[in-house]
């Protein structure tokens, strides 16, 4: 299963905290308010609790976790430049290759 995470936050503070926050976690940007990751975030509870208090300070903050396939994830259709590694997200390849 992948999970991709989806945020809609206005305040630049929170939306900074949060994006560190996920990549310090080892999650994927693959836009600038979208990650994928191999695990649920919502069972890594100490990540959970601290995005949950951060974006209580913003009424109209929202994060999204969509789980996703590995089928379906693969079968996205993408238009333009895509720079990732789709094996390495799916997490069918352990490194990224050069």
């Amino acid at each position: 299963m992948i999970y991709l995470l989806l945020y809609d936050i206005s305040e630049d503070k929170i939306r900074t905290k949060i994006s560190k926050l996920l990549t310090a976690e080892g999650f994927e940007r693959i836009q600038y308010s979208v990650y994928t990751a191999l695990s649920d975030p919502k069972k890594n509870s100490l990540l959970w609790q601290k995005m949950t208090k951060l974006l209580a300070a913003e009424p109209t903050a929202k994060l999204y976790v969509f789980p996703v396939t590995k089928n379906n994830f693969r079968s996205m259709q993408i238009i333009g430049n895509f720079d990732h590694d789709i094996n390495y997200l799916t997490g069918d390849k352990c490194s990224l290759t050069f």
